[in-house]
């Protein structure tokens, strides 16, 4: 993989890593926090971010979402009970 495809990969990989290592530290998603205590990571160098959330002793990742397009398209991944 070359190229900004695989920029983006490694972004992405870095990210999982660092969420997986210290899931907390990532700030609530604005407008999302309270109901469905979703997370966020942005990406530094892409309009993207991690969408997760912390069940258990694992974190679930819900999308690689886009900001600019589509946003909220993801939130019927939420697992039940969420």
């Amino acid at each position: 993989m070359t190229g900004l495809g695989a920029d983006l990969a490694g972004e992405v990989e870095r990210a999982l890593r660092l969420t997986s290592a210290h899931p907390d530290v990532w700030p609530p998603w604005p407008g999302l926090a309270a109901a469905l205590d979703v997370r966020r990571f942005l990406l530094a160098r892409f309009p993207f971010a991690i969408a997760f959330i912390v069940e258990s002793d694992q974190v679930v990742v819900l999308a690689v979402a886009h900001l600019r397009r589509r946003p909220g398209y993801w939130l019927g991944r939420r697992p039940p009970g969420r």
